[in-house]
């Protein structure tokens, strides 16, 4: 056998591991951020089956970074690679065909949503589930984290990122609101340079905030 014959298996290894790497598909924009915080709160806003089916998709998230972290040649970035589609695949079956989320629409006019719903705060964060769809193309996700009293106060309008074209699922944390009914302003705003904003808003009803009685007491019992 000539020496080339030898060779021969070894370099259509590489050459498949090369057309692994260059043929991989992009990863899900916002997906890491977006399952790490979903796992808190998959039963409050997917609720059942795809709930019980979040804690799975988080550990092959983990299993791919780690791959990723570890990968010191093409074979192992061509295998972490490997892993984050696969942590992909399952994150997109687990939102085919889901119905829920408050829908956003974005066209070039603006944003349209339904307004009748309240969002009615009961816990601190309070999950959010978003779906906003502008237009025909792939699916992402992205977190919002907001703080509404300070937006309220001091800070700007609460920014709502979104991936056009395509279906962006947004997880919307919002914590420490004011009690009482209220009108949320936001600011939607796309990925595109230079960006999309619109300015938009919802109803958020949040419980009177209650009091805290503490007593203190000595060693012996006796209130201090």
């Amino acid at each position: 056998m000539t020496r080339s014959a030898q060779l021969l298996p070894f370099f259509l290894f590489l050459a498949l591991l090369v057309w692994t790497f260059e043929a991989r598909s992009e990863p899900l924009e916002g997906a890491d951020k977006f399952v790490s915080e979903l796992e808190d709160c998959a039963e409050a806003i997917l609720g059942g089956d795809r709930a019980a089916r979040t804690p799975e998709i988080a550990v092959a998230y983990n299993r791919a970074k780690e791959a990723r972290r570890k990968a010191v040649d093409q074979a192992g970035q061509a295998e972490a690679e490997r892993l984050r589609a696969e942590a992909d695949r399952m994150l997109l079956k687990l939102f085919e065909d889901f119905e829920g989320g408050r829908e956003v629409r974005i066209s070039d006019s603006g944003p349209a949503m339904d307004l009748t719903p309240t969002i009615r705060v009961r816990s601190d964060p309070e999950p959010v589930l978003l779906r906003v769809s502008a237009g025909e193309g792939p699916t992402s996700f992205a977190v919002a984290d907001a703080d509404l009293w300070a937006h309220a106060v001091t800070l700007p309008l609460l920014e709502i990122p979104y991936h056009p074209p395509g279906t962006t699922w947004v997880l919307l944390l919002l914590r420490n609101a004011p009690s009482g009914r209220n009108a949320q302003e936001v600011r939607f705003k796309s990925n595109e340079d230079p960006p999309k904003t619109w300015v938009a808003g919802f109803p958020i009803e949040a419980s009177p905030w209650g009091r805290v009685q503490v007593h203190i007491l000595d060693e012996t019992g006796t209130p201090v």
